[in-house]
């Protein structure tokens, strides 16, 4: 499955963020539950975080590099994504190389590389319910924790 992209795109696999991301993905969407479906979606393999600005974007490449992402690692004496890959709609391809990501231009949608593209998940693709800025506490009871976190 792909990522629908827009704006300023920070794509991060969901593997990356399971090893490293303190709790693993299930913590990450708990504490990024807000966000969903506003400018953060993800499917079985990429997680999309985004941006309008470059000023933002270089806040959020620094905010999941605190919780253990490495951004950019040195190949070959030249810089490439490493953890997460920064893709700007506007010029229409990564900013640096990013090998383990395929991107689709023409449909606004990237995916890991090496997965088949069968569908696309995107800002309307996240439930209704958190769409609306419901409080986990509505929508998960009293414990004000996921299902898949009890």
């Amino acid at each position: 499955m792909a990522v629908a992209l827009e704006f300023i795109n920070l794509l991060i696999p969901t593997r990356i963020i399971e090893d490293r991301y303190p709790g693993g993905l299930d913590a990450c969407i708990d504490d990024h539950w807000h966000l969903l479906g506003k400018r953060i979606w993800y499917d079985d393999h990429l997680l999309r975080d985004g941006a309008l600005t470059p000023q933002d974007m270089r806040k959020l490449v620094e905010g999941w590099a605190l919780v253990g992402l490495q951004p950019l690692a040195r190949s070959d004496g030249r810089w490439r994504w490493q953890d997460m890959c920064v893709l700007d709609c506007a010029s229409g391809a990564p900013t640096l190389p990013c090998p383990w990501l395929d991107y689709y231009r023409t449909l606004q949608r990237a995916s890991l590389r090496g997965v088949t593209d069968r569908g696309c998940v995107g800002r309307s693709s996240v439930p209704a319910t958190w769409r609306r800025g419901w409080t986990q506490q509505a929508l998960w009871g009293a414990t004000g924790s996921s299902p898949a976190r009890n």
